[in-house]
This record gives structure tokens, C-alpha cells and sequence, in this order.
């Protein structure tokens, strides 16, 4: 589980200083996200983040010295600016990774850097924190600042063209700035991507040695490149970590004291990891009694011992990763012998990998696989679902590969139905397609409450999760974001939400006076009722008979997708209505529409967007003052942009840029930080707004009421009802089955001053 602060940390760690200790937790939280719940990875990932940035003298640990620009250029594992072009900051030469040996105990060939130069062109650059690089999190197209090209080998180095992006105009100043005076290693590159590598002992140490760089994903510039960029993640086998490497070497020094012979005619700089392994496992058999004079070696008392707690030590994580080396070739060749389908040998390599297992053990899964699998049809449809193992019986494989009809994809590793007939077929037990259910003649196989009336609610609850899934698909949701208010309705009648205004300013009272009565403030409801949507969606014998597998995996598609949309649609058209002065509101005493330009409102205009418009808008905002009270500004600010798709690229420089942008058309940017950046506003593009130049701002919706939006019960997702009795209804007079999807609500506008609108004429 994730650490909620330093004192949760293991008892290791809590020896680290303060900042380590931070370090480590920070780390930790975000691999363990990452990599869902393997603990394991996310000790390794914060240790190594820790190690970046602290080594160990004795029992103490202490903070790394920062590298020096020499050593910076001496130093593959991450790169430097070498020169600027142009006055603007924008393009700079700069070198990524260099041939040599790096701090993290890797070689770079100068002929794996030459083959790899191709994997650099073009490659993105992304800004993004050390934590987040260190994880690779924040892969997003707003971290994205610039790219690379002209990529090449020269000086034992690759380097390239770095251009940054004109949305990234705050790292070209920047980096302008310091080259100018003379700071050339404020920042520097730090590259991601996959490499293969082989251990070899190189000048008496054992080091990684890059036999090829694979892939290339981002090079990011980042403030400490050689603490917080992981440059190469260089893979030998399932991958070395650090303890591993170090194990290596111990194992040689040993097999040089114990059985120097076994090493006379090997080439140790360029041994293998399973050479050294096997020449070490020989080393510790117990050797045949010499009795040649001069042979006899006598070892002081002690150091014996020592040496053989070492040997004890590594002999057992020899023995183990032995073991481990034999399983997986073992599972390698039974699972090509087996002729499985290759999903279902992926699925045994997964319950195998990794793992120590008896050849018996791995047999008796691979046969009974193949049993399984043989109760399938020829077609490779779905004929039989096969025994029910542990922990899941018929009907919750029936359920779950129903699912996975839907969603064309095997769900908890059940075989999914690929034929709706099939499907039909299996459950019912209607092979002839009679639409008699109670006929059946397999039900009596489902011992877990399957009826004559199973098929169409098993049918109803796949649909109902697919299409609770496809409803809420994030960008169809967006409307929440800007609502302030989600509730629950127990009846149709109107709904009222009163709001009461404010007392002004107090009078003063002089020494003596008396107390004057105040004026009792007034007040106001906005009123609404909730209403049914929804529609009727069926299944037909002929859909079943014709194994109509597209239009049958569209209905949850269809019906989600509607449901989500009906109600994305009507909040967004609250902005739009009345050719974008927005619906009337419905609040006691003002019934005009929620943008007007006169003192009633005051947020309505017809300037573009740019970023003296948006200046404008939030001006207007903050100056409203509360319902009932002049005296009282309510200082509101914009949180959301609203914007047609044609605005999208504006809307993203005005509120994502560090640096004001002066002219839209030009995308001329001064020195001046903007302030919607600062404010951290955040756009949402709405798709189907039609007006090319029209938009709106919203103020948080946390400090201030905008819409409030009612759901019957508080089911704020669909329902499914499903007509499924076979003597009556669309089931008896159609051969079909019929399906209503409801979905009940209502919203109204609680309060103009949060929002502002454009209309650009």
C-alpha cells in the first residue's frame, strides 16, 4: 500500500536523511500506481531514485556532489547544449549521449550509438517533473515542448537539432537567457528508451554492456539529468538490477580463490552470466582431496569462515536463479510442444513466469487446458464453456463470456462467446431456435439458479455494463466539471432552491444611540422539474438466427453512448440557446437569458477571443457582487474556457503558455507571464458547437453556484428494463425481446455571475 507519510516508511529507509526520506516516499506512491500494486518494483524504483541523489559511507548516508561541466561532457548517460541558432532561442544543437562508459556502470559502443542515430529523428521532447520522468508519467500532448532531427554521430557522440515549440515559449527564453550569460548547464537532456545488454567485466569491474539501443521514447530536458533521468532501460533477460551486477562480480572472485583452474582458459572480460554461473556452481562441489606437498593451502582461523558464509550466501541465490533459469526454459519448451492457442500459452506463461515450479505441476495445467479446449466447436465459436473451476461456477463463466461478447475481449481469463448465436444456444439450450425456453434441454447443466428466463436477464446485464461503460466515457462527462451542484430528486414537482440576499453595509451607532432596525433582505428561487428520457431497443430471432454480431455489439454502444450524449448536449446547449445568449433563466424576478450586456448581468460581449478579451471577461466576473448585496464583490475568477473546436489551438496557447500571448494572429508572445496560467485555467473543447467564434468562461464552480443538476432517486446512470416473458408482449407477438432504457433528470442555472459570455458578432 502506498505510504502516507515518513513514519509508515520501513525501518531501512527511516535511517535515510529527511530529504531521502521524501524522496523515497514520493517515488515509491508513484511506482507503486504505476506498475498496480507490485510492490516490489516500487521498492526498486525508490531506492534507485534515493541512490540518484545520496550514497552510503559506512552506516551513514550522504548527499551525491553535483557534477561538474567537465564531467557532465564526459559522461554518456545524458546530454548538453553545444550551440544556439537564431536569435529567438527556438532551435540549439545539443548533444544526447555519448560512447563510454556512464556513472550507472553501463557501456555505450560507439557502433550501438551509430546504429541507434535513426531512433533519434524526430523524437518528441517532453517537460515534465524529475518524479514524473523518473516514472514515465505525465506523457501528455501539453508536456510536449519541442522535437528533434538532424540527428547524427560525430565525436564519439550522437547529436542533434533540438527545436522547441512555439507553444513552449517559456524554455526558448529561458535557455536563451542562461546561454547568453554564460550558464550553458542550467538544464540538460535526459533520455528514455529500451536497449539490450549483456554483464561483461571490464578494467576489474563487472559493467553492463549495450549490445543495442531498441527504442527511443522521449528526450526531455531536465534540471539534473544525471540524478533524475533514466537514460537507457537496458534489458538482459527479465533486466539487471544493481545487486545483481554486484552479486556477479563476488561470484568471480570467488571462483578465482576457490578454483582459479576453472577460470585458466576462459576469456573472463567477455564471460556470460550463465557461464559464470555454471563455472560457480562447479566450484562448490567439494573437491577431491589432494594429497600433492605444496598443494595444501592453510587459511588463518576466521577467515575461513568467512569466506564460507559468503559462499553459503551466494550459492543459495546461485542455486535459486538456476532454478529459475531451467523453469523458464522448461515452460518455453513444453508450451511450444503443447500446440495451444497462443492466448491461451500466454495465459500459462503468466501463471509460470518468473516462478520456481515442478515439471508435474506445469503437465497437469497444460492437459488440462487442452481438456478444456476441446469442448470447443471447430469454428473456434464457443460451443461449451468447460468445468467450473475454483471460486466460479457455470453461471458466472456464462455471465463473463457474455461480457466478453461485448466487449471483444476474454474477461478474468474466461474464453469470451465469439457467436451470438452460440451464446443464445448455450444458455437457453434452444439449439433449433424455437423462442420455447421452457422446452430447454440444457438448463439442468446450470446448478446456480439459471431459469427459462436466465437468457434475456443475463442478455440485459451485459448490455447494462457495457453500456454503463460507453455512458461514462470521459469527454461526455465533461459538463460536470463546470456544475455545482449534483442532487437527488424523490418526486416530478417542481423543485425550488431559495437564496437569500445579503444585510449590505451595518450603520454605526453612536455612544448611547439606539439600534435601528435593519432592512430584511430579499430573496430568490430558481425552479425546475426533472423528465424521463429513453427508448426502446430490441433483439430479434432473426438478429439470434443471422449470428448478427456487429449490430448486436453496437446496442450497449448506441444506448450508452445516447444517454450520455442527451445529457452533455442539453447542459452545453444551456450556453448556446438563443443564438448564444443562453436559456432564459427561471429564477423569481429574472427571466431574461443568462447573458445581457446591461447592469441586470453585466456578462455579455461581442469581443473575440484573445488575450485581452479573456483580460475583459475576467475583469467583468470579479467586479460581480453578491444577490442583495452591492457592497459585497465577489472577486470570482474563470476556472474553464468553453470554446468551439475551431478555437482549440488559441484556447490552449492563451491558457497553457507561461508567457502572454500578444497577438492571435501573429502568435507574437511577450516577456510578460500569463496570468490564466498562473490561474491555472483550464479549457474544454465542445465538439458540436457549431458558432466558429463564440466562447464562454465559468468561474469555479466551488465558489460559486452555476447549474444545478437533479437525478430521479440519485441514479445518475441509465436503467435497463427488459420485457422478457415469453407468452406475452414483443416476446410472444415478435419473436423478440424488448429493452427500455430510462433515464430521469432535470437542471436549471442557480446563478449568472459565474459564468461570461462572447457572442462574437
Amino acid at each position: 500500500m502506498p505510504y502516507q507519510t515518513k513514519k509508515d516508511l520501513p525501518e531501512a529507509v527511516q535511517h535515510l536523511p529527511k530529504h531521502g526520506q521524501e524522496i523515497y516516499l514520493k517515488a515509491f506512491n508513484a511506482a507503486f500506481e504505476q506498475y498496480k500494486g507490485d510492490e516490489e518494483k516500487a521498492h526498486a524504483t525508490a531506492w534507485a531514485a534515493v541512490k540518484q541523489k545520496y550514497r552510503k559511507e559506512g552506516e551513514k548516508w550522504v548527499a551525491r556532489e553535483a557534477a561538474t561541466e567537465e564531467e557532465g561532457n564526459k559522461n554518456p548517460s545524458f546530454g548538453r547544449i553545444i550551440e544556439a541558432f537564431g536569435e529567438d532561442g527556438r532551435e540549439w544543437e545539443v548533444a544526447l549521449i555519448r560512447a563510454g562508459l556512464a556513472k550507472s556502470g553501463t557501456i555505450y559502443p560507439a557502433e550501438v550509438l551509430k546504429e541507434a542515430v535513426p531512433l533519434f529523428e524526430g523524437v518528441r521532447a517532453l517537460a515534465r517533473s524529475d518524479e514524473e520522468h523518473l516514472t514515465d508519467k505525465g506523457v501528455s500532448t501539453r508536456n510536449i515542448v519541442g522535437w528533434y532531427d538532424q540527428a547524427r554521430f560525430e565525436e564519439e557522440e550522437i547529436r542533434a537539432r533540438f527545436h522547441i515549440s512555439e507553444a513552449a515559449g517559456w524554455l526558448a527564453t529561458m535557455m536563451r537567457d542562461a546561454w547568453r550569460r554564460g550558464k550553458k548547464d542550467l538544464i540538460g537532456f535526459s533520455i528514455v528508451g529500451d536497449g539490450r545488454a549483456t554483464v561483461r567485466r571490464e578494467g576489474g569491474q563487472v559493467v553492463r554492456y549495450a549490445e543495442a539501443i531498441t527504442k527511443i521514447e522521449s528526450v526531455d530536458p531536465v534540471v539534473n539529468p544525471s540524478a533524475g533521468g533514466r537514460v537507457i532501460r537496458l534489458i538482459q533477460g527479465e533486466g539487471q538490477q544493481e545487486g545483481e551486477l554486484e552479486m556477479i562480480d563476488k561470484l568471480l572472485k570467488i571462483i578465482e580463490a576457490e578454483r582459479p583452474d576453472l577460470l585458466e582458459s576462459k576469456d573472463k572480460a567477455n564471460l556470460k552470466e550463465e557461464e559464470i554461473m555454471a563455472l560457480f556452481q562447479e566450484a562448490m562441489k567439494q573437491p577431491e582431496k589432494q594429497e600433492k606437498e605444496g598443494n595444501k593451502e592453510t587459511f588463518k582461523e576466521g577467515q575461513g569462515q568467512e569466506k564460507d558464509k559468503d559462499r553459503e550466501d551466494l550459492s543459495a541465490k546461485v542455486e535459486r536463479r538456476l532454478a529459475e533459469a531451467e523453469c523458464k526454459t522448461m515452460l518455453a519448451d513444453k508450451l511450444a510442444e503443447s500446440k495451444l492457442p497462443e492466448i491461451t500459452r500466454a495465459k500459462i506463461k503468466k501463471w509460470f513466469g518468473g516462478t520456481i515450479f515442478k515439471e508435474a505441476d506445469l503437465d497437469k495445467v497444460i492437459a488440462e487446458e487442452r481438456d478444456y479446449l476441446a469442448k470447443f466447436a471447430e469454428s473456434g465459436q464457443v460451443a461449451g464453456l468447460g468445468a467450473a473451476r475454483a471460486g466460479m461456477n457455470e453461471k458466472d463463466k456464462v455471465i463473463k463470456a457474455l461480457d466478453g461478447f461485448f466487449e471483444a475481449e476474454d474477461i478474468d481469463k474466461v474464453p469470451r462467446f465469439r457467436s451470438f448465436r452460440k451464446a443464445y444456444e448455450e444458455i437457453t439450450g434452444d439449439v433449433s431456435l424455437t423462442g420455447r425456453l421452457a422446452e430447454a434441454k440444457n438448463l439442468e447443466r446450470f446448478t446456480e439458479g439459471l431459469t427459462t428466463s436466465s437468457w434475456a436477464q443475463i442478455l440485459g446485464d451485459s448490455i447494462t455494463r457495457k453500456m454503463l461503460k460507453e455512458y461514462n466515457v470521459a469527454p461526455l462527462q465533461d459538463w460536470r466539471k463546470i456544475v455545482s451542484d449534483i442532487t437527488a430528486i424523490s418526486d416530478f414537482r417542481t423543485n425550488r432552491r431559495l437564496r437569500l440576499g445579503g444585510f449590505g453595509v451595518l450603520p454605526s451607532v453612536a455612544a448611547q444611540g439606539t439600534y435601528t432596525e435593519l432592512t430584511s433582505p430579499g430573496d430568490e428561487e430558481a425552479t425546475y422539474a426533472i423528465g424521463k428520457y429513453g427508448g426502446l431497443e430490441t433483439v430479434t430471432m432473426e438478429m439470434i438466427a443471422n449470428d448478427d454480431v456487429g449490430s448486436i455489439r453496437r446496442i450497449p454502444v448506441r444506448l450508452g453512448r445516447a444517454a450520455a450524449r442527451t445529457l452533455y448536449k442539453a447542459i452545453f446547449d444551456i450556453f448556446t440557446a438563443n443564438s448564444g445568449q443562453g436559456v432564459a433563466l427561471t429564477i423569481t424576478g429574472d427571466t431574461d437569458y443568462l447573458f445581457k450586456s446591461d447592469d441586470t448581468h453585466g456578462n455579455y460581449a461581442t469581443t473575440a477571443l484573445s488575450h485581452a478579451g479573456l483580460n475583459e471577461a475576467r475583469y467583468k466576473m470579479r467586479t460581480q457582487t453578491a444577490f442583495g448585496d452591492s457592497y459585497e464583490y465577489l472577486g470570482l475568477t474563470p476556472k474553464y474556457l468553453l470554446i468551439p473546436n475551431e478555437l482549440e489551438e488559441l484556447a490552449f496557447k492563451l491558457c497553457m503558455g507561461a508567457y502572454t500571448l500578444i497577438s492571435a494572429a501573429t502568435t507574437e508572445i511577450s516577456d510578460a507571464p500569463n496570468l490564466h496560467n498562473r490561474e491555472r485555467m483550464d479549457y474544454i473543447v465542445v465538439d458540436y458547437w457549431t458558432d466558429a467564434n463564440n466562447w464562454y468562461v465559468v468561474c469555479d464552480p466551488k465558489e460559486c453556484p452555476t447549474i444545478e443538476v437533479g437525478f430521479f432517486q440519485g441514479r445518475e446512470e441509465p436503467e435497463l428494463f427488459v420485457q422478457d416473458q415469453p407468452t406475452v408482449g414483443s416476446m410472444f407477438s415478435a419473436d423478440k425481446i424488448t429493452y427500455k432504457i430510462r433515464h430521469i433528470w432535470g437542471y436549471c442555472v442557480l446563478d449568472y455571475r459565474g459564468f461570461q459570455g462572447r457572442v462574437v458578432s
